[in-house]
C-alpha cells in the first residue's frame, strides 16, 4: 500500500504504521527519487537508520517512530522543504549535515536533524571508538605503547593533513567539481605499510583533479576553525579509524583484516552506549527539541 504525494497524504502516513512519526533518513540499497519517496517506497533498513535509532533510544525520545530510508540525500530535501514551508506535520528528516553547515544552506527545524559532522562516520569512527573497537577485538591485556603512539599519530597526522582537504573542498566544490567526496577513502590506505593516510597517493589524486577547475582559485569560506576529524567526508574518516584498526591487529593479532560492514554495526553500538553515558549536549538537544515539538 502506497499514500498519494498529497501533503495531506504524507501528513497522515504515520497513521498506517500506527507511530507519531515518520522518520526519513539516508542509506539502504536502493536510492529513491523525491517522487517514488513521497509515495511511500524507501527502504526498510539501513546503517544510517541504525545510527539513528540509537541516537533517539539513548537520549531518550519519547515518541514511537517508523524509519524509512531513501538511499542518497537527494530525496529527502524536496520533504525537507515542505516540512520548512510548514507543509506537512508527523514527519522528520535525520540527514547528513555535509558541508551545508559551512555553506549556511542548513534548515532551522525541529524535524530535520542533522548529524554532528560531516556524516555519521564522523562522530563513530573517532579516536576514542577506534581504540575501544582495537581493545575488543585483542586477547592482549592492552594495546602496546608503540602501538599506542602509532594510533595517535594517525589522528593526529590527520588533523593537519585534514585543514588541508577541507579548503581544497571548498575550493573544487565552488566551481562545481567534487574533490575527495568523489572517491572511496580507502584508496588512500595501505593498512600493511602504515596507520596513516597515504599522503603519496593523496598528492597524485590531487594532480590528476587540478586541471578540472579553472586558475586563479580562492577559498570562498575561511574554514581555518573547524575540526577537520568533524568537518571532512566522513567516508574518509572512516577509511582512516578502518586502518589504523586493520594496520593494529596485524601487528599485534591473527586477524588480518575485520569486515567493513562487521566494524560499522560495531562501533555504532560501541558509540551509543558511549553517548547513551556522556548525554552527548548535540544530540540530546536534537532529540529533546524534537520530543517537544512531535
Amino acid at each position: 500500500m502506497s499514500f498519494s504525494r498529497s501533503n495531506s497524504g504524507i501528513t497522515n502516513s504515520h497513521l498506517f504504521y500506527g507511530v507519531d512519526l515518520i522518520v526519513y533518513t539516508e542509506g539502504g540499497n536502493k536510492s529513491y527519487s523525491a517522487e517514488e519517496a513521497l509515495n511511500g517506497q524507501a527502504n526498510e533498513s539501513s546503517i544510517d537508520v541504525k545510527f539513528w535509532k540509537g541516537i533517539f533510544t539513548s537520549h531518550g525520545l519519547d515518541k514511537k517512530v517508523k524509519f524509512r530510508a531513501l538511499g542518497s540525500k537527494t530525496a529527502s530535501s524536496d520533504i525537507c522543504k515542505k516540512i520548512e514551508l510548514g507543509e506537512v506535520r508527523n514527519v522528520a528528516v535525520a540527514r547528513d549535515r555535509d558541508l551545508d553547515f559551512i555553506q549556511s544552506k542548513s534548515i532551522d527545524s525541529p524535524y530535520i536533524l542533522y548529524t554532528k559532522g560531516y556524516s555519521w562516520e564522523n562522530d563513530v569512527f573517532d579516536e576514542e571508538n577506534t581504540r575501544n573497537t582495537i581493545n575488543t577485538l585483542i586477547t592482549a591485556e592492552e594495546i602496546p605503547e608503540q602501538i599506542d603512539r602509532d594510533i595517535s599519530m594517525a589522528f593526529s597526522d590527520f588533523k593537519l593533513l585534514g585543514r588541508r582537504l577541507l579548503r581544497l573542498e571548498m575550493i573544487f566544490q565552488s566551481q562545481g567539481v567534487k574533490f575527495i567526496t568523489s572517491v572511496s577513502g580507502e584508496r588512500f590506505c595501505n593498512p600493511k605499510k602504515t596507520p596513516k593516510i597515504d599522503r603519496g597517493e593523496l598528492v597524485r589524486y590531487i594532480d590528476t583533479k587540478k586541471s578540472e577547475i579553472s586558475r586563479p582559485v580562492f577559498t570562498p569560506i575561511d574554514t581555518s576553525e573547524y575540526c577537520p576529524l568533524m568537518c571532512c567526508y566522513g567516508k574518509l574518516i572512516e577509511a582512516l579509524s578502518y586502518n589504523v584498526i586493520n594496520y593494529t591487529l596485524r601487528k599485534i593479532s591473527s586477524h588480518k583484516n575485520i569486515p567493513k560492514s562487521f566494524l560499522e554495526m560495531l562501533m555504532i553500538d560501541k558509540y551509543i552506549q558511549r553517548v547513551g553515558v556522556e548525554n552527548d549536549n548535540y544530540y540530546n538537544r536534537l532529540v529533546s527539541r524534537l520530543d517537544a515539538a512531535a
